[in-house]
């Protein structure tokens, strides 16, 4: 175990019971040291508000970050219905988090407050950012974190988003539609590495007509049509399961609307029964859009580069915990496989704790240049300065 640093899960009826277990065992792992943050993933079925009473039983008044996800992992692999609780402690470790309640009904009043981070804190050496990853626009919250001084990295949570359901924790307060802010300073430094395993079938659709998060025709006829030409199933089965949950495998491969001459991945959440595609960042019209499908072997060779490139950038600084942000589309493809990447992970990670989250997006920013995907595999390291 590395010093300063321990993890536990809690399994148990209800959310309270599930992070008090897990805080409990962290605590034990991490011996006399105090706590100064606490991040937490926990499963979609608990409620946030039974989550943070469980850890506040035990850690009091820490800061808490965290977001809910269909499962939380560690080094050891998925543990479903549960709570998966990171402890670090450090005396010159600085870790603040603010809690904007209201991104999904005012992001435009959210990106604002967030900015302000950027000129109040001076000494602040990394953010992370957990966002609902259904309702909400975090391309307006992007916009007014691209000229801050440290690096940004987050993900859109994910959970029971088929009803429209993602849940963030943020200190003492948690709950669906908000938007989590962690800000490290002190002696945190942080380092991540974001990529994908998807790749193009060779067919190109125009975006024909779209409004904001909506896709309503590629090629012609209906995003929903579209594919069903290409994969063969009749256009209103999509708006239904299976392949309403399926939908989120096949990626569209653009151009970035915020950064022109770079393309980025966009993934449907699911297609409506008007044949439109509901996705959770825009689409402007008159894109060309690649379709992509994954590929587990170029997945596991993304997983093995990423946390290489997490790892060895940290520069001085003693890593303390490897936080990892999946897509669910991976989870999705790997199906009773997923334990595979999660190794990879854990054997370059060596001793350093692992734990990690499926996500709707994954959010990447560094010395100005921010950027939003889906489908990717996020790493993120916190460290702590040697110097």
């Amino acid at each position: 175990m590395i010093r300063g640093t321990s993890w536990g899960v809690g399994r148990g009826l209800d959310g309270r019971e599930a992070s008090r277990l897990a805080t409990q065992r962290a605590l034990d792992r991490l011996g006399s040291g105090r706590p100064v943050l606490a991040i937490v993933f926990f499963s979609q079925e608990f409620d946030p508000e039974d989550v943070l009473a469980g850890i506040a039983s035990l850690l009091g008044g820490t800061p808490v970050w965290g977001c809910s996800t269909v499962a939380p992992f560690v080094g050891e692999g998925e543990q479903t219905h549960s709570v998966v609780v990171a402890i670090l402690s450090g005396n010159e470790l600085k870790a603040q988090v603010h809690w904007y309640p209201d991104f999904a009904h005012n992001s435009k009043e959210t990106a604002r407050q967030i900015g302000r981070l950027r000129d109040q804190v001076s000494s602040a050496n990394g953010l992370l950012i957990a966002a609902d990853g259904v309702s909400g626009d975090v391309e307006a919250v992007c916009a007014g974190l691209d000229q801050v001084h440290f690096p940004v990295f987050g993900c859109l949570a994910e959970g029971n988003y088929q009803t429209g359901r993602t849940t963030q924790l943020g200190g003492n307060q948690g709950g669906a539609g908000g938007l989590s802010a962690l800000l490290l300073g002190g002696r945190f430094r942080l380092n991540a590495g974001m990529a994908h395993g998807w790749q193009s079938v060779g067919i190109k659709l125009p975006v024909d007509r779209s409004r904001g998060v909506w896709i309503h025709t590629l090629g012609g006829v209906s995003a929903a049509e579209a594919f069903a030409r290409v994969f063969g199933y009749p256009t209103r089965q999509w708006a239904y399961l299976p392949l309403s949950r399926l939908i989120r495998l096949y990626a569209l491969n653009l151009e970035d609307d915020r950064n022109p001459g770079r393309k980025v991945l966009r993934s449907p959440l699911h297609a409506e029964v008007n044949g439109s595609f509901r996705m959770n960042a825009h689409v402007s019209e008159g894109r060309i859009a690649e379709l992509m499908i994954g590929n587990l072997d170029e997945c596991l060779n993304v997983t093995r580069r990423v946390t290489l490139q997490a790892m060895d950038g940290l520069g001085k600084a003693r890593p303390l915990l490897v936080v990892c942000f999946v897509d669910l589309a991976w989870r999705m493809l790997f199906g009773s496989q997923v334990g595979q990447f999660i190794q990879i992970i854990k054997e370059i990670a060596a001793e350093v704790p692992v734990i990690g989250t499926y996500t709707l997006g994954q959010m990447f920013g560094n010395a100005g240049d921010f950027v939003l995907e889906n489908q990717n595999l996020l790493i993120v390291v916190l460290g702590e300065s040697l110097d």
